[in-house]
């Protein structure tokens, strides 16, 4: 399947977690004058993405080491 074959043979593909997720909080800090409303509209396409990126293994290890990565800085900036 087309779908299947882009997101794991795009020659981009290895960052796209890691670009998906920045622009996710990135809406987030977007300034007060953006409602939540609109912030949820701007992330709602996202969630069918990132549940489907989940599925596939070399994502979900991918989403797991950024997590891991923000647990540590987080860490660090205590």
């Amino acid at each position: 399947m087309m779908k299947e074959r882009l997101f794991r043979d795009h020659p981009n593909i290895d960052s796209l977690s890691e670009v998906l997720f920045h622009v996710f909080v990135s809406i987030e800090t977007t300034g007060e004058s953006v409602e939540f409303e609109q912030k949820l509209s701007y992330r709602q396409p996202m969630y069918k993405v990132i549940d489907y990126i989940w599925k596939i293994d070399k994502h979900r290890k991918a989403i797991e080491v950024s997590i891991l990565h923000v647990f540590a800085c987080h860490c660090c900036i205590k």
